[in-house]
């Protein structure tokens, strides 16, 4: 195979030249299904060739493209984040050639390579961001969704070290904002990453509806979420407003100082573009979802289906680092509390 001279992300020519060893091209045909939604995948694919559609199930039961996938970008990202189905289908607009990598084999990759996984996870990062970015549109339709507390904590927390910690309180700058206060303004940029440590957050996008501009607020954010790590890896204004529901206790993370340490220390920058990779995953997951597209949502009033995944389930992979997880937070909580 010839090597690959594709500009995709962070990823230099050595790993690409990994990925061309590794991988396998293969070829799609227009109007054929590469992925889809519902049914489990085992490999991640990169673009070589051709143009595909991102497709969702909407709630009247049409299917609507919603994304157009280029050169460059990669398929199946989600399904290797967290480990469920996707809930999307990929479909090629016309002849296809794709790079297939096994999720065996890109996971043994990153575990031996922290220099690789640092701009794996960082290219992915922004594919997720992008992403999210370009179904904005499809979440004014819905009603405000309500975050679960600690969720998305224990999401973040579970992929970060205890030295990763102590170096986010030495850094990091704790604000208290009284309710009602604005945080992040819609289409401004951002000199800080934000974890939200008590409180809620009310997140609205600018919208049009029926010819009237207006402010649609789209989810309520609860203890634990992770707030302008969109703008921050791929360098955009913000995509939502964020003002606080209550008073709310947040630690800043300069975007200066976190910029270098992720320049400095592989590991560090490893760990921290998987949780956000992670964390924007579970977001794009959770929209698509919970507003009807995709995966079908759970009603209190049915019984449980064993063989359905439900979007507020959290994983057995997940489950199984929540206890130390949640013990991270309390530490950072106390740490930030007393140094405030």
């Amino acid at each position: 195979m010839e090597k690959l001279c594709l500009p995709i992300g962070a990823l230099n020519q050595g790993d690409l030249d990994w990925l061309t060893a590794s991988g396998r091209l293969q070829e799609i045909a227009a109007q054929t299904a590469l992925v889809q939604a519902g049914q489990t995948i085992h490999e991640i694919y990169w673009v070589v060739s051709g143009k595909l559609a991102t497709v969702v199930a909407c709630p009247d039961g049409v299917d609507q493209a919603v994304a157009q996938i280029q050169v460059g970008e990669e398929i199946g990202i989600l399904p290797f984040i967290n480990a469920n189905p996707p809930v999307t289908s990929t479909i090629a607009i016309a002849p296809v050639q794709v790079l297939q990598l096994s999720h065996q084999q890109l996971t043994s990759k990153l575990r031996q390579d922290a220099g690789f996984a640092a701009r794996f996870y960082q290219t992915i990062s922004v594919f997720l961001s992008n992403h999210l970015r370009g179904i904005s549109h499809l979440l004014v339709r819905g009603q405000t969704i309500a975050e679960q507390p600690l969720r998305k904590a224990l999401l973040v927390f579970a992929e970060l070290y205890d030295s990763d910690l102590e170096w986010m309180v030495r850094v990091g700058i704790p604000h208290q904002l009284p309710a009602r206060k604005l945080l992040i303004e819609e289409g401004k940029t951002l000199d800080a990453i934000y974890i939200l440590l008590e409180g809620t957050l009310a997140v609205s996008v600018s919208a049009v509806v029926n010819g009237a501009h207006m402010s649609k607020e789209i989810a309520r954010l609860a203890t634990g979420e992770i707030l302008g790590e969109m703008s921050f890896v791929d360098a955009q204004a913000a995509s939502a407003t964020v003002s606080t529901v209550e008073s709310c206790l947040v630690l800043a993370l300069p975007r200066a100082q976190l910029g270098t340490k992720l320049q400095q220390d592989d590991r560090f920058a490893a760990r921290f573009y998987r949780a956000i990779a992670v964390v924007l995953a579970n977001r794009l997951d959770d929209r698509l979802t919970r507003y009807g597209y995709g995966k079908r949502s759970y009603d209190k009033d049915q019984p449980l289906d064993a063989a359905m995944e439900y979007e507020d389930e959290l994983d057995i992979n997940t489950l199984e680092h929540v206890s130390l997880a949640g013990v991270r937070f309390d530490w950072l909580l106390r740490r930030v509390r007393g140094t405030h």
